[in-house]
């Protein structure tokens, strides 16, 4: 399928006469951010300017003339910086958010260009209520990790504040009702989104009878099962659980704290048996080493469900962009007879398209030596094998 996806993308492309580095995503998406903030999709680096939910809606966002500067110059072949993201996926032979979505809108291009009244797809972060401290997260996007850090980076107390834009603006849900039958996919990604009240939008969509014709997309720390939400799923065209698996057992808990490993497989067990279930493994700084084990787990385990890999691209200190080299090497080496190494290949080749700066290494071990104090954990403990490769390099 991945294959399928980036070819499919190229013809695509060829068959529309578009620029070679072309993207829907300004004509058919917008993200709601946690902070309040917007863009046209999770991966472009660039929030659009002067939008800010508290006070603003999706219509504001999507009529805004940044929005229209960004279509101008996808269709006029220029390339932002902003996109940068989706060329390392594709120089790395991984399908990018630019060919996914390309071939998702394949049969329908020149109709979405020429006529785009509200976007068709949204990736709504609903604030940033959520009952996990991710490492790879921050407090943009959790309140219990701005808690944490409360007192020692005022930017959580910002965070905080605008965390509760859902709840303050009533512009933004008049908005959203009023034009949500031109919405085709729904994401909804946290906080943690099964925390975040949003049953009322899927039973607008129910009794405007549109549901049928909507796809859910949810990631999710798994921590949580809404039996309640299942009837309601039922109606919608798709809906499918991304379950945020960076590790098992005691890694798990350590980089999704405080996430029970045995909880959350048990609710993967009861979900999938009424939905699409996916494990979504994002590989980050932290636990690249051990991206054989999730696929044994998966293997054995959860057979019968897909695995699929993400990668961190912000905060710049969790990426794998920001390893050393001779890291990046032993890494490379480790996999070198793996069985899993086809499947793991492309995310080995991501690590190399950019190479950070040394002071996001260094972050990365400050961060990660101040979390492990606070909430009394050794990564040195629980990661003994890839720490050990690492000591050379603290």
């Amino acid at each position: 399928m991945d294959k399928n996806i980036k070819e499919n993308a190229r013809k695509i492309i060829e068959d529309n006469n578009l620029p070679d580095k072309f993207c829907i995503m300004p004509w058919v998406g917008i993200e709601t951010n946690s902070d309040a903030s917007s863009a046209i999709c999770c991966v472009m680096e660039e929030p659009l300017i002067d939008i800010d939910f508290t006070k603003n809606t999706i219509s504001d966002a999507w009529n805004s003339d940044h929005i229209k500067s960004i279509r101008k110059s996808f269709l006029n072949g220029e390339l932002r910086e902003s996109c940068r993201n989706c060329w390392h996926e594709e120089k790395s032979n991984i399908p990018s958010k630019r060919e996914i979505e390309l071939y998702r809108y394949k049969d329908s291009i020149m109709d979405i260009l020429n006529n785009h009244p509200y976007p068709k797809h949204l990736d709504l972060k609903l604030g940033n209520i959520c009952n996990a401290k991710c490492r790879i997260c921050s407090s943009k996007s959790s309140t219990l990790w701005a808690k944490e850090v409360l007192n020692k980076k005022p930017i959580a107390k910002f965070h905080l504040e605008k965390g509760r834009w859902p709840r303050v603006n009533n512009f933004f849900w008049e908005d959203l009702s009023n034009n949500i039958e031109h919405v085709i996919n729904i994401d909804f990604f946290g906080g943690e989104p099964l925390l975040i009240n949003h049953k009322f939008i899927l039973e607008k969509c129910i009794k405007q009878d549109i549901a049928k014709n909507i796809n859910l997309s949810y990631n999710t720390n798994g921590s949580i099962y809404k039996s309640e939400l299942i009837p309601l799923w039922k109606e919608f065209k798709s809906v499918q659980l991304l379950f945020s698996i960076d590790g098992i057992g005691s890694r798990f808990t350590y980089l999704r704290h405080p996430a029970k490993w045995q909880e959350v497989e048990q609710n993967i067990f009861k979900y999938k048996e009424h939905v699409k279930s996916v494990i979504f493994c994002t590989i980050s700084a932290f636990n690249i080493w051990y991206l054989d084990e999730i696929c044994d787990w998966q293997e054995t385990v959860l057979s019968d469900i897909e695995l699929h890999f993400n990668k961190v691209f912000e905060p710049k200190q969790y990426s794998t962009k920001c390893l050393p080299v001779p890291i990046k090497n032993k890494i490379i080496n480790h996999y070198s007879n793996s069985v899993h190494l086809n499947k793991i290949k492309p995310w080995l080749d991501f690590m190399f398209t950019e190479q950070y700066d040394n002071k996001y290494w260094q972050k990365h071990l400050k961060l990660r030596e101040e979390s492990d104090l606070y909430r009394n954990e050794k990564y040195s403990d629980l990661f003994k094998e890839f720490y050990n490769i690492q000591k050379e390099y603290i």
